[in-house]
């Protein structure tokens, strides 16, 4: 510890968003050459009727040269089928999330989400006019007596439930996994009132260990569940290229004017990374992503333990982006915030997400959501120390 009145670097754990070490600027290099090379060679002719790569695509995306290459990506990593015929091109997870609460569903419906969940994802449905009703969350995850006693308490209001909106695989903020008991029951409540789940799943790539790639997924098997999906936490946010995985005639209906007229929203994008689908180096840069992330992980939970002992709650994540904790003795992450970025006896300052972010009735004050993908490790360490021992100055 050092006082100083010095300027001290700031310790941001509260982006979700990766490190510059974790985009893929090289691979996406190689792929963008390899693409004009293929353009140059002649390998994608507009003779004979054949879409040029970068004319207008396809609105669910160039099937020869986008989707189909997807499918066979997702399938393997997956270690299920994916259907060509499921899947569209988005230009991200929010993108998809905007489109089906606008396709899908109408104003004055009703969106359950889990509380804590995304914070963003509140602003992109509210602002489709959908009435947002919160969910509770438990060690499992999304609770589904709590959905099902919503369901039934908004139908006595006349409302129409609508969407189940639910981060399933190393969530945002909590880090945990919905079984596959779970997944099944959430869908069987849905399906009986006429509801759609809209599977928020940017993270299930990002698994630590290989066993979890095989769990069983009912959501994949439903009809019911739309699925979002996005290479911006493996490749980079900038891309702005996702998919959305979902029954054929919904992915039908999720066709906006937007994608008629302009096509897809994501063309460029999806021909640079198909490249990299098919020589290897989108699978070379999950398996390092997948690696940092989990030394990332392990440090930061290793530095917490070693400083702030019992005064807070966490556990060790398998995959995903985030931590999250739960301090005891009702102490308050907004305190704890505001002496982390006051405190001038450490050598930084630290910020994070508070938990009340992430609820829409207030219901988390005394967590926070620590995010381990956008700062080296050697930060990770320094500040996971300070988040430590400033939990246990206040918890003494």
């Amino acid at each position: 510890m050092v006082c100083s009145g010095e300027k001290r670097p700031r310790l941001d754990f509260g982006s979700g968003s990766p490190s510059p070490d974790l985009i893929a600027s090289d691979v996406l290099e190689k792929c963008s050459e390899m693409f004009f090379s293929a353009l140059r060679s002649g390998d994608y002719s507009i003779r004979g009727g054949k879409r040029h790569p970068l004319a207008y695509g396809k609105p669910l995306g160039n099937v020869d040269t986008a989707i189909e290459p997807l499918a066979d990506f997702l399938s393997y990593v997956y270690g299920r089928e994916v259907k060509p015929g499921r899947l569209m091109l988005t230009a991200g997870c929010s993108h998809g999330l905007d489109l089906a609460c606008r396709q899908l569903g109408r104003p004055g419906d009703v969106a359950f989400v889990e509380d804590p969940t995304y914070f963003k994802a509140i602003a992109t449905m509210s602002e489709t006019g959908l009435e947002l009703r919160s969910v509770e969350t438990d060690e499992g995850g999304l609770d589904p007596v709590s959905l099902l006693k919503g369901i039934l308490a908004a139908k006595e209001e006349g409302k129409r439930p609508r969407f189940i909106y639910t981060v399933p695989t190393f969530s945002n903020p909590l880090g945990r996994t919905l079984s596959p008991s779970r997944r099944r029951e959430i869908v069987r409540i849905c399906s009986a009132h006429d509801m759609l789940v809209v599977s928020d799943d940017p993270y299930s790539l990002l698994h630590f260990c290989d066993e979890e790639s095989k769990a069983e997924d009912p959501f994949s098997e439903s009809s019911r569940v739309v699925s979002l999906g996005s290479f911006s936490k493996l490749l980079a946010p900038g891309l702005r290229l996702g998919w959305i995985e979902a029954d054929q005639l919904i992915v039908h209906k999720l066709l906006s004017g937007v994608l008629s007229s302009g096509g897809c929203i994501s063309q460029f994008s999806s021909q640079i990374v198909s490249q990299g689908i098919r020589g290897g180096l989108i699978l070379n840069h999950l398996d390092h992503v997948r690696k940092c992330l989990a030394r990332r992980s392990r440090l930061l939970f290793d530095a917490l333990i070693a400083h702030c002992g019992e005064a807070a709650s966490f556990s060790l994540p398998q995959g995903g982006y985030f931590i999250w904790v739960t301090l005891q003795n009702s102490m308050r992450a907004e305190t704890l915030l505001s002496r982390l970025e006051t405190n001038t006896c450490y050598d930084a300052t630290v910020s994070f997400r508070c938990g009340n972010m992430f609820s829409l009735s207030d219901a988390h004050p005394s967590s926070f959501r620590l995010c381990y993908a956008k700062l080296e490790e050697d930060d990770i360490v320094i500040g996971g120390e300070i988040i430590g021992k400033e939990i246990a100055r206040m918890f003494a």
